[in-house]
């Protein structure tokens, strides 16, 4: 359980770290989803878990995101800033989280 509180927290302070920029139906450009990464190691930093293991899920979390429009992306992005989770948001935010849980064990 406590692992699932600390990844949401990640994906969600990812994602409101994200630079906010004009949404189109384009695939998320790469320098966003680098951001995603980058944010990812950092806010993890100081957890239980391995360079190795954070390295993992970040690029887990990275391409589950990948798999976004930019209009997805950024309306999910929107969502976060606002601090008002959509049901549909929250689980594809605990699924992304589910997907890539696993390389935080391994």
């Amino acid at each position: 359980m406590r692992i699932r509180h600390r990844g949401r927290a990640l994906l969600l302070s990812l994602i409101a770290a994200s630079i906010p920029a004009l949404a189109s139906a384009e695939p998320v450009p790469e320098e966003y989803l680098n951001g995603e990464y980058e944010n990812c190691m950092q806010q993890s930093a100081s957890s239980p878990y391995t360079v190795t293991q954070r390295e993992r899920y970040c690029e887990c979390s990275r391409d589950e995101f990948s798999k976004l429009t930019f209009d997805e992306y950024m309306d999910l992005n929107g969502e976060v800033l606002e601090n008002n989770l959509s049901p549909e948001t929250t689980r594809y935010l605990e699924s992304v989280h589910s997907q890539c849980s696993p390389h935080l064990t391994q």
